[in-house]
């Protein structure tokens, strides 16, 4: 399936000459938003008469001068926009929730590189497991957390805890967020999110869950911090390793809950 690049071609001069004063073919900003495209068009997946779009990017950058940091925000909303009109325009549904991540990786190969993934849809089902006494415990599974502020935090427990108190093993330093939110638990191979009846609630792709069979690229919201769950086989050389990580939420007015 092609998509119709005029239009988009349009609103991305418009954007970058106008709205950035920059020359669209001189910004790398433009390349990697054209790899954007072609990268949501290469990983279209049909399921039944739907067609679904990836809703993750993750993009490495080689060098972390590449271009302003300040245009870095405005390029995520405009180019969030365009994803969401593309998709709507040629009946596309996205896999979950948009997320647009850019991390500096000094070891890559290329300029850039953008890695797509798409998010599962939870079924809220209850899961039931059933364990032999007799097996063997299996070393923890490889997995990782991307945090608001993208950095990562590595999985590396059975049980990891979440939450807002200090001895939890991911720090969530946001007032929605209760003491002891959520929980990851690794169980017959897989890693489970359990939400443990915090006020706020926890989401996996935009749906309420009590517990969930996490996969590769979901996006997790505790209250209302986002998190995403990655399984690669590896974590990129991008960011230091700490197993305890806090994630730092705008200050709430006083006598706001």
């Amino acid at each position: 399936m092609k998509i119709d690049l005029q239009k988009i071609e349009t609103t991305l001069r418009e954007f970058f000459e106008k709205d950035l004063q920059i020359v669209a073919h001189k910004n790398p900003l433009q390349n990697i938003t054209n790899e954007m495209i072609s990268a949501l068009e290469r990983n279209l997946k049909t399921s039944g008469d739907k067609v679904f779009a990836p809703n993750m990017f993750r993009i490495y950058i080689r060098d972390k001068n590449l271009f302003d940091q300040n245009d870095v925000v405005e390029w995520k909303n405009t180019i969030q926009e365009i994803i969401k009109e593309i998709a709507r325009d040629n009946s596309f549904q996205l896999a979950g929730p948009l997320h647009i991540q850019v991390f500096n990786n000094p070891k890559i190969e290329k300029e850039f590189e953008i890695a797509v993934s798409n998010s599962s849809i939870p079924t809220g089902k209850t899961i039931n497991f059933f364990t032999s006494p007799e097996r063997k415990e299996k070393p923890p599974l490889f997995g990782y957390l991307i945090t608001a502020d993208e950095n990562y935090f590595t999985i590396d427990k059975s049980i990891t805890n979440i939450g807002r108190r200090e001895d939890n093993d991911l720090v969530i330093d946001n007032l929605r967020v209760s003491r002891v939110h959520a929980q990851i638990r690794q169980m017959n191979n897989k890693h489970i999110l359990f939400d443990l009846d915090s006020t706020a609630g926890t989401k996996v792709n935009g749906i309420k869950i009590r517990q969930h069979t996490l996969n590769h690229g979901d996006v997790i919201e505790i209250a209302d911090v986002p998190l995403i769950y990655g399984s690669d086989q590896e974590l990129p050389a991008i960011t230091e390793k700490s197993h305890k990580t806090r994630v730092l939420s705008e200050k709430k007015p006083k006598g706001q809950a």
